[in-house]
């Protein structure tokens, strides 16, 4: 009885590990035999900023899956906000 109690013990934790181990590798699980592989981000969209005319990197938002869409740079953004906010407190 001990022999049989003790095999059973064996193949139920052998079966958890076993499932454990295939909901760690999700990849196992969805059926394909090739792990996920590395993704790239996309490559650097570049424009020219519409006041001083220097060329500037879009930004990557990945959560939206799309560059960024300023018209200018970053200085020039900057300083017009800091033109808004003098215009504004005076």
């Amino acid at each position: 009885m001990d022999l049989f109690l003790g095999i059973v013990v064996a193949l139920v934790m052998t079966f958890i590990i076993i499932i454990v181990m295939c909901l760690h590798c999700s990849w196992w699980v969805s059926g394909t035999n090739n792990p996920p592989q590395f993704k790239f981000p996309p490559r650097a969209k570049k424009s020219t900023c519409e006041r001083c005319g220097k060329e500037f990197e879009q930004v990557y938002r990945e959560e939206y899956n799309a560059h960024t869409s300023f018209k200018y740079c970053k200085e020039c953004r900057v300083n017009l906000k800091i033109k808004k906010w003098k215009v504004e407190m005076s």
